[in-house]
């Protein structure tokens, strides 16, 4: 009796696995990952900064990278919060974000560019300096999490209105004035001489 037990488990756990082998197969390999298409944006003070990326289905996976019933993202927490308040997505609201990829369906080498949100100067204006904004994570339904790299914001201060009248006002005085321009000389005629 026990042999019989012993090999109805084993056949069971043999099958089970078989069964799971199949499914995995059937699921096929899923390879994708997904960045910021900027890893460094030059700003002036009052610039609001849209962050744009991309998610890429690698050529080797086996599937395709569909869109399931839950989705995760965020922001890691860890660096230091830059003076910006940031919205996912193109504009404010939760549906902005997740509408770009309501028909999410990549076949294996093709890829999506997408918002991943703005950054809006607290108080309207920032001090120039460079700013670090740690990576960011995405997740579809059952695929694995997948993080980005970070990226800098370098603001640039705005060159001072001061400055800006000096130079307009030495481009205009060092042009010619119109009073010392040549005159363009009127065409002599001379009168024909006759033949001798």
């Amino acid at each position: 009796m026990k042999t019989r037990s012993v090999t109805i488990i084993t056949l069971s756990a043999g099958a089970l696995f078989f069964c799971s082998a199949i499914n995995l197969a059937a699921q096929g390999t899923l390879n994708w990952h997904w960045d910021f298409n900027q890893t460094l944006y030059s700003v002036n003070p009052i610039d609001v900064i849209y962050v744009h990326a991309t998610i890429v289905n690698d050529p080797s996976s086996s599937t395709d990278l569909t869109h399931g019933s839950m989705m995760s993202w965020g922001i890691d927490p860890s660096y230091s919060q830059p003076p910006y308040q940031f919205v996912f997505g193109p504009s404010p609201g939760l549906h902005p974000f997740l509408d770009q990829f309501d028909n999410l369906d990549l076949a294996p080498g093709q890829s999506l560019q997408f918002v991943w949100g703005y950054l809006t100067p607290i108080g309207g204006s920032v001090a120039p300096d460079t700013y670090h904004f740690g990576p960011g994570s995405l997740s579809f339904d059952s695929s694995s999490t997948e993080y980005s790299s970070g990226f800098d914001v370098h603001v640039v201060p705005e060159p001072a209105s001061t400055s800006l009248l000096v130079v307009g006002l030495g481009c205009w005085f060092t042009r010619k004035p119109k009073w010392h321009r040549d005159k363009p000389r009127a065409l002599e005629l001379k009168p024909l001489r006759e033949p001798k």
